[in-house]
């Protein structure tokens, strides 16, 4: 090659030293001469060298028809070598400066190693992933909660009157009596494997495939995966680089909450498993005497009247020889014969007798569920872990930011996305680029200026403003539910059996009531002390959480409507969405369903409530959603994920073209190893309707 052009500028020396050519300077727009060079040196020089930003492409017509023919060929051959040197030496020269790039790069170290992690933070997290390994494991092995009983009651009752006194002796009961019970027990304790056992077993439970469904869930959720989401944690802060690390900790985000289901079976245990009883000796006297036909027919199903009599009297009486207490007896199986027999005996003097009592002192009786240091270690670590993935996940955000900033790190992140897929194309004098190339030291139409980028508004068209509308909608919709859900009562505490059956008709103590997640809230720390604990988990994560993303969902659709910046709101979204766990909740509602009746049905046995309540039992506590608030929360919740993840998704592909427009800001200054250079398109006013083109394609997409 290089002895055909010697030949061919060595055949017109004359041509070569008598030519002047004349072109506009495009920094300054002044004519540049130049001499002693040919027109084909001219234009080879033109092929092989960029040139310096020229605003017009320079065309120069040679004098002689061969010369044309000649040079014609030259640029041909001159561009084929350039070619084959690109390529033959592209992988040595990009490979040596992504290297350069990479070293400079801060997305190119994982955040343990990162210039930018403070040191504190890569001495302290390591310790406190371990730390939280050791406090979920006490958590899992200590009690976690236990059934407990309480009881302080001193109260009198004392017979007054002759009818009552009477009666009182008859059926062998003090004038003077006196009820005094001191009592605080623990009925049993729980631990997480006997949680996990009651389920698997399913004891009293109608079908066994959903408790062992909810036995493995919980295995898995309180079990396994916290430990295994701490040990992904600590390998993708050591050892995970930008984009994968990124989206590993998304996923463990997500993830991460799921190790509450434990935590708020245990919430909503110690909030609705809650039962007092307010001794009042005045109302029990009225209760007693307003239903005393019903108490008669229940002792009546319970005990004849010979029955009775040996138990109130505390004889044997069929086989009594004493005078005197065979007397006793005849006397006592007249009274309650006559109370069984005769209905009217209840309104007359049934109502006489309890009415020449007296009565007076009081107490109060308990049954709830207390935590124990098991559930509040297990609480604490969940709320370690997932604080934990969230400062990682900010020290991400704000490594991925500063990286972004460096115009070194955009070129690598350019090189990688893009430099090996251009390092194909087969290009040749007939296969001329027509668009800009991302590391080009060219300015092209279509590449587009950041600065001009941040300032353009497109304007709204028919389409963008109705999605504006729908979009302000649905999210109003969305606050308007989880607002309902929070506030409104969407679930319900059914206490039945004997025991609450006659406390509920005799003194009117109705134990059912209904919950909001609010009122559960107040109720899971309503004893104090470390149920503060359970009561600020519970309260992050179902009350606060959901709620203050429904707002910032609401103020991205008022930005957008304005026209005004969401990429803030839309980062502070993502960031809450591990302290939103409805879905996790969902599942402790199902745990709960199946553990409280086998819990609570086992506290009182006593074969005479068999003949008293429907189901047989003395006390069985049941916790049940109400379905058609809780249906509209379900709609509520689906919603708020909905549209959280469709602002997160487009709030990340706009940071992904603001990306690409400040890459291709960065790539002016930038040379390329190995590139491509551009030849100009001299119709520049084809180019333009293009670029305003880009402009509001990519503007459209970081607005939104």
């Amino acid at each position: 090659m290089g002895g055909e052009n010697a030949t061919v500028d060595g055949a017109n020396p004359t041509a070569a030293s008598s030519n002047t050519t004349t072109q506009p300077n495009s920094d300054k727009g002044e004519p540049v001469t130049s001499e002693g060079n040919s027109e084909k040196e001219a234009v080879a020089t033109m092929a092989t060298t960029p040139a310096s930003k020229p605003s017009e492409p320079v065309f120069v017509e040679p004098e002689d028809p061969e010369m044309d023919t000649e040079v014609e060929q030259d640029i041909v051959v001159v561009n084929d070598v350039g070619i084959v040197d690109q390529n033959d030496n592209f992988d040595d020269e990009f490979d040596t400066q992504e290297r350069a790039l990479s070293s400079s790069n801060p997305l190119s170290y994982s955040l343990a190693t990162s210039p930018n992690t403070p040191l504190w933070a890569k001495i302290l997290l390591p310790i406190l992933c371990l730390s939280c390994h050791a406090i979920f494991y006490y958590g899992q092995t200590a009690p976690m909660w236990k059934l407990r009983t309480f009881a302080e009651i001193d109260a009198w009752a004392n017979a007054t009157d002759f009818t009552s006194r009477t009666a009182f002796d008859t059926v062998g009961l003090p004038r003077q009596m006196n009820f005094k019970i001191s009592e605080d027990k623990d009925v049993e304790t729980f631990t997480y494997y006997y949680a996990i056992d009651h389920l698997w077993v399913a004891k009293g439970l109608p079908g066994k495939a959903l408790p062992r469904a909810a036995a493995i869930l919980l295995v898995i959720f309180s079990g396994f995966w916290p430990h295994i989401k701490l040990l992904l944690l600590n390998v993708t802060w050591f050892c995970g680089k930008y984009p994968t690390r990124t989206k590993h900790l998304q996923w463990l985000s997500t993830l991460g909450k799921w190790s509450l289901a434990d935590v708020l079976v245990v919430c909503v245990m110690v909030g609705v498993l809650h039962l007092d009883w307010i001794v009042v000796p005045e109302d029990i006297k009225q209760g007693v005497i307003t239903d005393l036909p019903q108490l008669i027919e229940v002792t009546k199903s319970l005990y004849d009247h010979r029955q009775l009599c040996d138990k109130l009297l505390k004889l044997q009486c069929a086989h009594e020889k004493n005078v005197i207490k065979k007397t006793k007896c005849h006397a006592c199986w007249t009274l309650v014969d006559e109370a069984y027999s005769r209905p009217e005996w209840a309104r007359d003097t049934g109502a006489k007798i309890f009415s020449g009592v007296r009565v007076n002192g009081g107490g109060l009786a308990t049954l709830r569920v207390v935590g124990m240091k098991g559930i509040y270690a297990f609480s604490a670590a969940v709320i370690l872990s997932i604080l934990l993935s969230f400062v990682i996940d900010i020290f991400d955000h704000k490594a991925k930011i500063q990286g972004l900033k460096d115009p070194r790190s955009l070129v690598a992140e350019g090189h990688r996305r893009g430099q090996r897929e251009r390092h194909d194309l087969a290009l040749s004098e007939e296969h001329e680029l027509e668009q800009p190339l991302l590391n080009s030291t060219e300015p092209e139409p279509l590449e587009v200026d950041l600065g001009d980028f941040e300032a353009y508004r497109p304007p709204r068209n028919v389409q963008d403003a109705v999605f504006a509308l729908v979009f302000f909608l649905l999210t109003s919709l969305t606050a308007i539910l989880i607002f309902y859900g929070v506030g409104v009562d969407t679930m319900e505490r059914q206490v039945k059996g004997a025991g609450p059956m006659m406390l509920h008709d005799i003194l009117g103590v109705d134990w059912n009531t209904d919950y909001s997640l609010r009122s559960l809230m107040w109720t899971t720390g309503a004893a104090g002390s470390w149920d503060y604990l359970l009561m600020g988990t519970f309260a992050l994560f179902i009350v606060l959480g959901p709620t203050i993303r429904a707002v910032q969902l609401e103020m991205v659709a008022l930005f957008y409507h304005c026209r005004r910046p969401v990429s803030v709101v839309s980062t502070l979204i993502k960031f809450v969405g591990p302290f939103c766990a409805w879905e996790v909740f969902g599942i402790a509602i199902v745990m709960t369903q199946l553990l409280m009746p086998m819990i609570t049905n086992t506290i009182i046995d006593n074969p005479a409530c068999a003949s008293i309540s429907d189901d047989g039992s003395c006390l069985q506590v049941e916790f049940n959603i109400l379905p058609y608030p809780f249906g509209v929360v379900t709609v509520g919740w689906i919603l708020l994920c909905s549209m959280s993840n469709m602002v997160v998704s487009r709030a990340a592909s706009a940071e992904d073209a603001t990306t690409w427009m400040r890459l291709t800001s960065a790539m002016e200054t930038q040379p390329s190893p190995g590139g491509y250079h551009l030849v100009q398109d001299p119709e520049e006013d084809r180019n333009e309707p293009m670029q305003e083109e880009q402009v509001e394609r990519v503007a459209h997409i970081v607005q939104v």
